[in-house]
């Protein structure tokens, strides 16, 4: 590894000599700066800002930490104080922060940058976009219309609304928006699907189809490309016609993983990540039933995990609507602080291997703890402090050993749903891809994901040291009250009319799983039970899916045997 270079030596030898110097520091960022060294820079042109202020020693360190890539940085640094073109340089904070994934950080300085620049309609349609990914629909679409107002023929703009109408819930708003932008440019892709999405919702399948046809989707990005084989996909579900229905849905999933971005080696990972947790599982729950005084850092998490598709983001926001209790949509703490292990403890150990031996020891679960929390504060940012918050990760169960070591003081939820109902349900959606939900293109994997991950729960159940209340999707679809009261209960809460009316809290909320037109909609049971009208696409999987139903108590057709899980505490 080379050493500095001359001059950052050199400009290292003054600041020694006075380092209290802004000049000194000043000329450190220089070297560093010229060699490509922009971390260095970043800090040393921080220093300058702090010891001698000035809109151009902040504009220099904004701009160093662009340039290494570090939104947060760079963030911290404008709300330091002026800066020259100040809209110019949160834009960029917000397109840095948005292309590593920092949502609410670029909603943030999206916001900023339209403070300064409110008559850009481009930034404002950025800004609208970005605030409803952070789960800000209604300051997203306000965002939305002003652009379309200031610039009422631009068709991305239209485009845009329409999309962002529909998952917010304003089915009219979204139709006229659909159409002025089918005004402006005929076929546009984005405006028909959401004119084909408004027509199967109210019943209009054909019509829906038909839109999709005129629609031209070989200009669409990616992901509308996708969603116009699901759309075709979920009309012939409708129409009861499985045969064309499976087959839109296997046209989705090949065109999705011919166009996802997903790391081949970070699915491998998971699934070995997976694997390797059987044989230690036994041993890390044993670790987390040793006894130790978590401090005092907030009022305890609630961990609800189910398999992707059975109704943890219904149950999750049910409960979210209780005044006591707070849903998240989704904040991947725990599989952050996963990642972070190797470097938080050292070695070239990965977990779960990284944690044998070690996980009852108090220090190391304080200090993972205040990570976690720390994550998740950083993902999350300006949630109420006094509110329980719900943890809602799909594959938690496979660290509950991981959650309960950390957070004794927790609760854990796992809702369940039939296999086959789940592995159909997957097949038929476009998620957003990533090292676990990449395994969810095929049916071959989601049946074989589906047998680990049972597998694992069923082996860690009977040792989970913390308190864990599990409830079948079709009993939350038949009973909704009942079922919302025993959970509740067991949380030691209590009742609460406002669980009930969660509906009316998600006006203008995005919600970023595929589920937020059902979570949106009346709860309604014709989803449980689907998998039956699917036998024959479902023939060269019936056994393996089978055994998989055995594992969570669902007999051959389908019927619950015996007690449900959690239905009587």
């Amino acid at each position: 590894m080379s050493g500095p270079t001359p001059a950052v030596a050199a400009a290292l030898l003054a600041l020694r000599k006075r380092p209290d110097s802004a000049a000194a520091w000043n000329r450190l960022g220089v070297a560093f700066r010229a060699s490509g060294n922009w971390a260095g820079a970043a800090k040393a042109f921080g220093e300058v800002a702090r010891r001698a202020p000035s809109d151009e020693a902040r504009a220099r360190w904004v701009d160093a930490c662009l340039a290494a890539r570090d939104p947060r940085q760079a963030h911290g640094a404008l709300q330091s104080g002026p800066v020259s073109d100040p809209g110019m340089r949160w834009r960029q904070v917000g397109d840095l922060a948005s292309a590593k994934g920092l949502a609410y950080l670029a909603a943030d300085a999206y916001e900023a940058a339209v403070q300064v620049l409110p008559d850009d309609s481009g930034l404002r349609v950025v800004a609208g976009m970005a605030a409803v990914t952070a789960g800000e629909g209604m300051r997203g679409l306000a965002h939305l219309e002003h652009a379309v107002v200031l610039a009422p023929d631009h068709v991305e703009s239209w485009a845009k609304l329409c999309v962002v109408q529909e998952i917010c819930g304003q089915p009219e708003a979204a139709r006229t928006s659909a159409l002025r932008t089918l005004a402006l440019q005929p076929a546009e892709p984005h405006a028909s699907l959401v004119l084909a999405k408004l027509h199967r919702s109210a019943g209009a399948h054909r019509e829906a189809l038909k839109t999709l046809e005129g629609g031209d989707f070989s200009v669409a990005p990616d992901w509308i490309r996708v969603r116009r084989h699901h759309e075709e996909g979920q009309c012939w579900d409708r129409m009861k016609d499985e045969a064309q229905a499976f087959a839109g849905f296997v046209r989705m999933n090949e065109e999705a993983e011919r166009r996802s971005t997903v790391d081949r080696s970070a699915m491998v990972a998971w699934r070995s990540m997976v694997d390797a947790l059987g044989p230690v599982q036994d041993a890390l729950l044993a670790a987390a039933a040793v006894p130790w005084s978590p401090p005092e850092d907030g009022p305890p998490p609630v961990f609800l995990a189910g398999f992707p598709r059975s109704g943890t983001t219904l149950l999750e926001y049910m409960l979210g609507a209780h005044p006591a209790l707070q849903p998240t949509d989704e904040t991947p703490a725990v599989d952050a602080l996963i990642g972070q292990l190797p470097r938080l403890l050292g070695g070239q150990a990965v977990y779960p291997a990284i944690l044998e031996g070690r996980l009852q020891d108090p220090a190391l679960r304080t200090q993972l703890r205040a990570q976690c929390r720390q994550i998740f504060a950083a993902l999350r940012p300006g949630l109420p402090d006094d509110r329980r918050v719900i943890d809602k990760m799909p594959f938690s169960t496979v660290h509950v050993a991981l959650i309960s070591a950390l957070f004794p003081d927790a609760h854990f939820m796992c809702i369940h749903r039939d296999p086959r109902d789940t592995a159909l349900s997957c097949f038929m959606q476009d998620f957003i891809f990533n090292g676990a939900m990449g395994h969810m293109m095929r049916m071959d994997d989601i049946v074989d994901v589906q047998q680990a991950v049972f597998g694992l729960w069923r082996q860690a159940r009977p040792a989970i040291p913390i308190p864990v209340q599990e409830v079948h999707y079709e009993a939350l679809v038949d009973d909704p009250e009942a079922t919302a009261r025993r959970l509740i209960g067991g949380l030691g809460l209590p009742w609460s009319d406002a669980v009930l009316g969660y509906r009316s809290r998600l006006e203008g909320q995005h919600i970023s799983t595929p589920s937020y037109n059902q979570v949106n909609q009346k709860i309604y049971g014709r989803a449980a039970g689907r998998w039956h009208r699917y036998t024959a696409q479902l023939a060269p999987w019936r056994a393996a899916l089978d055994r998989n139903a055995a594992v969570l108590g669902y007999g051959v057709d389908g019927d619950l045997r015996g007690a449900r899980p959690g239905d009587a505490e």
